[in-house]
């Protein structure tokens, strides 16, 4: 009774083309609907297309494909064009006529019955439209509430058959704006939602072959088969299934008269790492696993997969950011790889994508950081300046810290002077309990010096500040008194060492050591100590004619000046 009353409605429903109106044609709108058909159940020539609007109604109302005299869209090799202009609504579409060759078969035969399809312009824009057996079944099923052609009604009636007829295929496919493609031998179709939807069809051909039944025979088997899901805006009508369905579409890939491969399509990829994160050590990996699936979700094998890293800082096993690897036939079917980073990438991670065929599939993990690691320093002088006096020393502290803070024991930490001059104590040292590493660095000469810390990856600089010591000699000026004597080996010149600082200021108590340095003389003393004007002073004698030069010591500073012994 039930297929009686929806046979009348829809024998009704086309014949009704008046109405209280529907769609707008948009007045001042310069956007349209410019239409890219498909018409299949295999590949229909020679038939005719008609779109007309569906009023708020429920009505079929005025044809808006633009054809003369409504004459109709050809259909040449499957394909179609039209364009509805500026028309937002609900739109109907018929086809009739035509010839196709059937998959099951291989033979071409004449299309029996009109296919119909309906969908829903919200804004005028270019659309995909198929009309095919499946957008048959849902049109009839539209008819369930005849009196509601609105947008929710039409959309849920596609989708709910796009959800039972077009399974295991990319998301978004779609039983309207899908185009199936030509799965007969000879055709080069890679599309994997287009294939799958061809498939689909295939499987309606099959059916027909197998059962000797028509294809209306054929719609309404497959239009009793889980219709109504429990949330369906349409109310439950049955839940008759037919076993012949889902198994014409398991053997359907083996059927003679496909396009050879067609059966090894990649259809699905899933990808699924070991685990979401792994410290970023270089050493530690995650392991990548692709399972690949065709038509109706059969595992592959044999079919090539390559990882690539599309985003992040990371490499597979091979050392390279790809790896293609076949998925093999032991167990599921499966391929995995491993991939491994030195770089911490937690926000964001790394991207890994698998390719099979023309699916991708990706997914992200993160590279933390090893709580073993030295993630931060921080380095200190104590104190930061002393005398460039080279003995009183700075200690350089380093405390190695993980990235939650924590103290790291037991970590080498190399130091190194990179500008000015010092002397390190050492040139590397070991963190303690406390995380802290020291050295010292001690220097002669006066300026800065910048000292560097490096603990794995991190590196810190601290300058410090080596002063001129006031109490030590800078400079010793030399005098004597008199510059020339007779050489009677009696009269003496008096040789006065002058000792300052690096400001010049007399320094007293300082030991100079003299000496002769040339010429023959002989000194009273050896050292002399500076007093309170910073003098310090020894006698000269000769008994030789010539020039004594005599050179005078003090805290590694130098000065010099010479005597002229005459004849007596």
């Amino acid at each position: 009774m039930k297929k009686v009353i929806l046979w009348a409605v829809l024998a009704l429903l086309p014949l009704i083309v008046h109405g209280c109106g529907g769609g707008s044609s948009g007045g001042g709108q310069t956007a349209t609907t410019a239409i890219t058909g498909a018409v299949s159940k295999g590949p229909i020539n020679g038939g005719t297309v008609k779109i007309f609007e569906i009023t708020t109604s429920a009505h079929i109302g005025r044809q808006l494909d633009g054809s003369q005299n409504g004459a109709g869209i050809p259909v040449v090799n499957g394909s179609f064009t039209a364009n509805v202009g500026s028309y937002k609504g609900a739109i109907f579409a018929t086809m009739s006529g035509g010839t196709y060759t059937d998959e099951a078969t291989g033979q071409t035969t004449a299309l029996s019955q009109k296919l119909h399809a309906a969908t829903y312009i919200a804004t005028p824009k270019a659309i995909n439209l198929a009309i095919t057996p499946l957008t048959e079944l849902a049109w009839r099923r539209m008819q369930l509430r005849p009196t509601d052609m609105g947008q929710n009604n039409i959309d849920s009636a596609n989708t709910l058959i796009s959800t039972l007829y077009l399974k295991g295929l990319p998301a978004g496919s779609s039983i309207i704006s899908t185009l199936p493609a030509d799965v007969l031998p000879g055709t080069t179709a890679t599309d994997p939602a287009r294939i799958g939807y061809g498939l689909a069809l295939a499987t309606v051909s099959d059916l027909m072959n197998s059962l000797g039944y028509s294809l209306e025979q054929v719609l309404t088997i497959m239009g009793d088969i889980n219709p109504y899901p429990a949330n369906a805006i349409y109310p439950l009508q049955g839940t008759l299934t037919d076993a012949n369905v889902l198994n014409a579409m398991a053997v359907l890939p083996a059927s003679t008269y496909l396009q050879s491969g067609i059966a090894e399509t990649p259809m699905k990829v899933t990808l699924t790492p070991s685990t979401s994160g792994v410290i970023a050590n270089n050493a530690d990996t995650i392991t990548f696993t692709a399972a690949v699936k065709g038509l109706y979700d059969i595992a592959l094998s044999g079919t090539s997969v390559t990882f690539a890293v599309t985003s992040g800082t990371a490499t597979f096993a091979n050392g390279s950011t790809t790896q293609t690897v076949t998925v093999d036939t032991a167990g599921t079917p499966s391929t995995t790889v491993a991939l491994k980073s030195s770089v911490v990438q937690t926000n964001p991670g790394v991207t890994v994508t698998a390719t099979a065929g023309a699916i991708k599939t990706s997914t992200a993990v993160v590279f933390g950081h090893d709580p073993a690691s030295p993630a931060t320093m921080n380095l200190s002088a104590s104190p930061t300046s002393v005398y460039a006096d080279s003995s009183t020393a700075i200690t350089v502290s380093a405390t190695v810290l993980n990235y939650l803070g924590a103290d790291l024991a037991g970590v080498p930490v190399t130091f190194a002077v990179t500008s000015g001059i010092g002397t390190l104590s050492a040139s590397s040292a070991t963190t303690n309990s406390s995380g802290v590493a020291s050295i010292t660095v001690t220097s002669g000469t006066a300026g800065s010096v910048t000292i560097s810390a490096t603990a794995g990856t991190v590196t810190k600089s601290i300058p410090v500040i080596f002063t001129p010591d006031p109490a030590a000699p800078a400079t010793v000026a030399i005098t004597t008194t008199p510059s020339t004597l007779a050489a009677d080996g009696t009269a003496s010149s008096i040789i006065g060492a002058i000792v300052r600082n690096y400001n010049g200021t007399l320094l007293p108590n300082i030991t100079v050591t003299f000496a002769v340095t040339s010429g023959n003389g002989t000194l009273s003393a050896t050292s002399a100590t500076t007093d309170s004007n910073g003098s310090a002073t020894v006698a000269l004698t000769s008994s030789t004619v010539n020039s004594v030069t005599v050179t005078a010591t003090a805290g590694g500073k130098s000065g010099s000046a010479s005597v002229n012994f005459t004849a007596p």
